[in-house]
């Protein structure tokens, strides 16, 4: 499969979304998203990264922050929304196979669609992407 039918597929099949608005925006976020927990992951599996898993920890964390472009939070709010939004992608992602996860949602990994998914959105330029769904 070529990687406009696999991102259309992706796209209005998997996630069921419509056509609405700008639609290769949430291609970047999910593309940026994904990249994130991908290193993540390549991280802790290295045995030669020079960085404790907190610091793996806390570089994923704040990656996760800038693929979604969210901002410094308000902490006199009772509830996190950066969190409510990491969270609902998340969710939106493993419900399609995207990521799985153990005890801990914010510990997601890709699954084999995820890294497949990872690659036809890497094998894009900016441009592309852009301009991949009908």
């Amino acid at each position: 499969m070529d990687n406009k039918e696999f991102l259309n597929d992706f796209y209005y099949k998997k996630l069921k979304f419509c056509g609405c608005g700008c639609p290769s925006d949430t291609l970047f976020i999910v593309r940026n998203m994904l990249n994130v927990v991908k290193i993540r992951g390549d991280r802790w599996r290295d045995s030669k990264c020079k960085l404790t898993n907190q610091e793996v920890y806390e570089e994923y964390k704040k990656g996760i922050k800038e693929a979604l472009n969210l901002k410094e939070e308000d902490d006199s709010v009772i509830y996190s929304i950066n969190e409510g939004i990491i969270e609902s992608f998340y969710n939106v992602l493993t419900n399609v196979d995207v990521l799985e996860h153990g005890s801990s949602i914010g510990g997601s990994w890709l699954t084999d669609y995820g890294k497949e998914l990872l690659v036809h959105l890497n094998s894009l330029s900016d441009d592309d992407l852009k301009d991949i769904l009908d």
